[in-house]
C-alpha cells in the first residue's frame, strides 16, 4: 500500500528552520572564548552524549526547579532519541547581564512524524547566566518531561488514531498523534469537536487557541483525508498546574471524524496510557 505523508512534528520544523543559518566556517583562532563559551559548550557536549546528569547540573536553577529533577529532564530528550557531536562556538554577545553563546552542531533524532531517525545540523543560541559565582544554562522552551507510549492506537472502519509522544508542560499537556485512512474514500477529523483527555482525577480541555504556534491548525480547522494518507499533528490540552510526578493512567477520546457517505459519526476512545513516575 503506498501512504501519502503530512506531518507537523516539532523537531522536523525547528531543523527546518536552524538549517537555513548556515554560518561560514570559522578559523580556531577566531572562535569565541571565555567561561560562559566553556559552560554553555560543556552543557550542550553532555547533552549530546547523553550524560543528562551533567547537563541538569549546568543548568540554572530556576530551570533546575522547571524539570523538578534530572529523571524528567532525561526523558524529554530520551523521547526524541536526540544526540550530537561537533559542537562548536560560533558567536558571542552580552545583553542585559547575560551571554548569548551560539553553537553549531551536528544531531540526530527520530521523527515521530515520520517514525524515522532523523540527521541534520543546527545553530541554536544558548543564554548563559552568572549564579552565585558560576555560569550556568538557561535553556528554556522545553517540556519538563515528555513520555513515549507503547501500542496507543486505535482502529475504526479503516481509521486509526495513533498516540506517539506526550509532553508535560506547566498549563498544557501536548500529545502527538497520528491519524491514518487506510479506508476507502476521504475520512474527515473534526478533534475540537468533542475530543477530551482524562486521568484518574481529572478531565483535560483542548486548548482552543489560533496562536498557530501552540494550536495545529489543520486539527483545529478539521482535516480531510484521502484514502491511504495520514498526517501526524499535536493537540494541546489545557492545565490549571504543574501535574505531579506520580504514576497516571491517561485515556484519550479523539472525536467526531466522519467517513465519506457514512451517516454516522465516528469517535476513536484510545485504550489507557500508563505514564510511569520518573
Amino acid at each position: 500500500m503506498t501512504v501519502s505523508i503530512l506531518c507537523k512534528s516539532a523537531a522536523t520544523l525547528a531543523l527546518a528552520a536552524f538549517a537555513l543559518v548556515v554560518p561560514l566556517p570559522v578559523a580556531a583562532a577566531e572562535q569565541p572564548k571565555g567561561p560562559a563559551v566553556d559552560v554553555a559548550l560543556r552543557y550542550v557536549r553532555a547533552v549530546a552524549s547523553g550524560d543528562y546528569a551533567s547537563s541538569y547540573g549546568l543548568l540554572t536553577h530556576d530551570m533546575q526547579r522547571y524539570f523538578g529533577g534530572v529523571g524528567n529532564y532525561a526523558s524529554v530528550w530520551q523521547a526524541d532519541r536526540f544526540s550530537g557531536k561537533n559542537a562548536q562556538a560560533i558567536k558571542v554577545a552580552t545583553k542585559a547581564g547575560a551571554t548569548l553563546v551560539t553553537i553549531r552542531e551536528e544531531i540526530r533524532f527520530f521523527d515521530h512524524g515520520v517514525q524515522a531517525e532523523r540527521a541534520g545540523k543546527i545553530t541554536v543560541p544558548f543564554v548563559v547566566v552568572k549564579e552565585n559565582g558560576a555560569y550556568r544554562v538557561d535553556d528554556e522552551g522545553h517540556p519538563y518531561r515528555s513520555f513515549v507510549p507503547s501500542g496507543a492506537v486505535v482502529e475504526h472502519d479503516g481509521a486509526s488514531v495513533t498516540v506517539r509522544k506526550i509532553a508535560f508542560y506547566l498549563r498544557r499537556i501536548e500529545v502527538t498523534l497520528t491519524l491514518v485512512n487506510a479506508g476507502p474514500g476521504q475520512i474527515t477529523f473534526l478533534p475540537y469537536g468533542r475530543s477530551v483527555l482524562r486521568d484518574e482525577s481529572s478531565v483535560y480541555r483542548l486548548w482552543e487557541t489560533r496562536d498557530w504556534l501552540l494550536t495545529d491548525r489543520q486539527l483545529f480547522l478539521g482535516l480531510r483525508l484521502a484514502a491511504d494518507a495520514r498526517y501526524t499533528g499535536q493537540l494541546n490540552f489545557q492545565v490549571d498546574r504543574r501535574l505531579d510526578d506520580r504514576a497516571r493512567s491517561f485515556t484519550l477520546t479523539v472525536a467526531p471524524a466522519l467517513r465519506e457517505g457514512a451517516d454516522t459519526p465516528l469517535e476513536f476512545a484510545l485504550p489507557p496510557i500508563a505514564v510511569p513516575a520518573p
